[in-house]
């Protein structure tokens, strides 16, 4: 790292407070990377019990529908692209 990159980091870690600081670092590197921190689906109870059988099997349908819909999106796009 250079000097200069190395200055611009000490002033944005005085400028804002350091703990925040390292949490906006490790935000934005989550962001980066693409990693899923939320699931899609969530199935739970209406009376704050557990989820039933067909709650579990209704978000895996709609889950797997979902990936489905994506991946032949990106084959039309892909076909498009080439087919131009």
């Amino acid at each position: 790292m250079g000097n200069a990159e190395a200055e611009v980091l000490k002033r944005k870690g005085e400028a804002i407070n350091p703990g925040n600081y390292a949490t906006i670092e490790v935000a934005r590197a989550l962001a980066a990377s693409g990693m899923k921190l939320v699931p899609d689906v969530i199935a739970g109870g209406s009376n704050g019990n557990g989820g039933t059988l067909v709650d579990v099997l209704l978000a895996q349908l709609i889950t797997a529908r979902k990936y489905i819909g994506e991946a032949a999106s990106r084959k039309a796009r892909r076909f498009l692209l080439t087919a131009g």
